[in-house]
């Protein structure tokens, strides 16, 4: 048996010291939050428009029903995150930061889920607990995840794995077997009707619920019938899903055919996606960085199954992670099937949500077989340890020859440095599954703190960690940016409609939308406002020039009787680049018209260094018209340079303008 960790004095007294750990631990969380509070916008993005958006129509004509909540949206069936959402809208005016606080709060309920956990499985009195929850948080809060962080219908991605969290924390927990049994189905019911691959959670929570029960006493027949129960509710929990089920897809949508056809291509998309995490925003490290970690999850999982001892207190303590592993690598399995063809391309950031799972269960895993192991007993060595280690060799370069395959990225400038980080990724894969068992310490606190190997996997993934930190941080300063251009185009939907800005930003079908936005409008669920007419005096005021908010710089003449307006645009009290120029011409009684609004951007570095501010880099703008658009004289055009969160226009002074 396990040998409790708090049954020495020493240990009692780590326990007590181990709440200096929890402040640290919680830094990541506190990070997220002021991320969130900083870079989010309040403005319905893409899936908002099809999802929640016309719900509000159907709510306002009496004709809401139980299906439309049901109702498949792509492969998904969003009912439980549409009844958080809609009625959220309702008493927050549809504000979308709000939206984005609770993801933070799924994300939250999953790690405090972690962290108890860890206790259980691994003793409250570890040192290392603190620590393994920081590693934890540190993943669970990585702005990484910066598109779900700001797109508030992303509660998508964190509901599942908050439900597969508590199902777990229940499954350890000591209450009567009815009770578990009925929270854990609740909890994956929950979850398969949230996102598609929430039906996971019928395949990784079952494990759990047996070896527990099993561990407590319970015989034979009654895990039967668990398990039993278990697939009647998952059945009935399927069947209600396919129910008229249509299958959808996107163009971007690979078939299995395309998968068949290119397994190199799907198994290097698979190996990025494990690695998104640590990826510092290089898809050849993020495959790398996938090889290594799969490789360590496989031989931690086979290093707890071959113990000669004590094997049912060691699955009973390792399950759950497991779990948490087998979340993540069947969601990428998924993922890779469904969208990982040739035609696909790389992994999008907003799956990192799901990948993360896998290295918070190999980081588990890993503590525990350094941890309690030793107190365990020996692990089964293999038959032939030649032919084992010429299969591993196999394997390491079979890794190398997916990852490094082409002509064209071996003479790419990433070359040299992703094969360095492949090498040194590669030997600590190598290096752990053949270490010495002496290696191996009882406390993390004290002997393994003083392992080389240690020491050089930690800083390897620190190193990591706070690249990909940094490339998540530019994440969300662009999405941000992006997300308030898309808000400044709305503004203008009725106007001077930008159907290229409205597609980028906003909605790819947004043209077609035009009526359901004012709708959102009216009811007061848009701030500000879709603005009504074309008189630029609601905006502005029309006496006065903003002198350091930019420039109006050339209007030239092209081919064909048009017109390129250019010039760059600031916010100075924002320090951010103008959300939008908008042009004008003055109509017989002088008053400015809007007629356009400048959809093309162009980047500004001479004036993101002249103004020492990165974020004006993307201040430069540039629009072509007709003559016929803008009436009258060119010397009655003007610029302006738009706020969408206050709707405030600001005039741009003329530069050397060429008529």
């Amino acid at each position: 048996m396990i040998p409790p960790a708090h049954a020495d004095p020493a240990a009692r007294k780590l326990q007590n010291q181990s709440w200096l750990f929890l402040p640290g631990a919680l830094l990541p969380a506190i990070f997220a939050a002021v991320l969130i509070l900083e870079f989010g916008v309040d403005i319905p993005y893409w899936d908002e428009w099809d999802v929640i958006a016309p719900l509000f129509q159907k709510i306002s004509q009496d004709r809401i029903s139980l299906s439309d909540f049901f109702a498949q949206a792509v492969e998904s069936r969003m009912l439980f995150p549409r009844l958080i959402l809609v009625p959220l809208a309702y008493l927050t005016d549809w504000n979308i930061r709000c939206e984005m606080g609770v993801s933070f709060l799924l994300a939250c309920i999953v790690s405090i889920c972690i962290y108890q956990i860890g206790r259980k499985t691994l003793g409250p009195a570890c040192r290392g607990t603190a620590l393994l929850f920081m590693a934890s948080n540190m993943l669970l809060f990585s702005p990484i995840q910066h598109y779900n962080w700001l797109t508030g219908h992303q509660i998508v991605a964190f509901l599942p794995a908050a439900c597969v969290a508590l199902a777990i924390r229940t499954a350890y927990s000591g209450i009567p077997t009815p009770a578990k049994f009925a929270a854990c189905a609740l909890f994956s019911t929950i979850s398969t009707f949230s996102l598609i691959n929430g039906i996971l959670s019928w395949i990784v929570i079952l494990p759990v619920l047996l070896v527990t029960e099993r561990a407590s006493g319970k015989s034979g027949r009654d895990l039967a019938r668990i398990a039993l129960g278990w697939g009647v509710c998952c059945l009935v929990n399927l069947a209600l899903y396919f129910q008229n089920y249509a299958a959808r897809g996107t163009p971007a949508h690979s078939s299995l055919v395309d998968f068949v056809r290119s397994p190199l291509t799907g198994l290097r998309f698979f190996l990025e996606y494990v690695g998104l995490p640590l990826c510092i925003g290089d898809m050849n490290v993020a495959a790398v960085v996938g090889f290594a970690v799969l490789c360590l999850w496989g031989l931690l999982l086979h290093r707890i199954l071959t113990l000669q001892n004590g094997r049912a207190e060691a699955l009973r303590a390792t399950v759950g992670w497991a779990a948490f592993g087998l979340y993540g690598f069947l969601s990428g399995l998924g993922i890779t099937l469904a969208r990982g063809g040739s035609a696909f391309g790389d992994p999008s950031f907003r799956y990192v949500t799901f990948s993360i799972y896998l290295m918070i269960s190999t980081i588990h895993l890993a503590a525990f077989v350094i941890l309690r192991s030793p107190d365990i007993g020996p692990t089964t060595p293999p038959p032939n340890r030649r032919l084992f280690h010429g299969l591993v060799a196999l394997v390491l370069m079979g890794a190398v020859a997916v990852t490094f395959g082409g002509d064209e990225f071996r003479h790419s400038p990433e070359f040299p440095h992703t094969a360095f980080m492949a090498c040194l990724m590669l030997l600590v894969s190598y290096v752990t599954a053949f270490f010495p068992k002496e290696a191996w310490a009882d406390d993390l606190g004290s002997k393994i703190s003083g392992s080389r190997l240690f020491h050089s996997f930690a800083v390897v993934l620190l190193f990591l960690y706070a690249q990909t930190f940094a490339v998540g941080i530019d994440g969300m300063a662009d999405t941000r940016h992006g997300r308030l251009r898309g808000k400044a185009c709305l503004s203008f939907i009725n106007v001077a409609p930008a159907v290229d800005c409205l597609a980028q930003y906003v909605h790819p079908g947004m043209d077609s939308r035009k009526s359901l936005a004012n709708f959102i409008s009216q009811e007061g669920f848009l701030r500000p406002k879709l603005l009504e007419h074309d008189r630029i005096l609601a905006l502005a005021d029309t006496t006065r020039i903003c002198s350091n908010c930019g420039v109006f710089e050339e209007l030239n003449h092209t081919a064909g009787e048009r017109l390129v307006a250019s010039g760059w645009a600031i916010l100075p009290h924002r320090r951010e680049s103008a959300d939008l120029t908008i042009l004008t011409h003055r109509d017989t009684d002088g008053a400015g018209r809007i007629f356009r609004v400048a959809s093309i951007l162009v980047i500004r570095d001479d004036i993101s260094q002249l103004h020492r501010n990165a974020a004006y880099r993307f201040s430069g703008w540039e629009q072509s018209f007709g003559r016929n658009d803008a009436p009258g004289p060119p010397d009655g055009i003007d610029a302006w340079a738009f706020d969408a969160i206050n709707s405030r226009a600001y005039l741009l002074p003329r530069g050397s303008q060429h008529q």
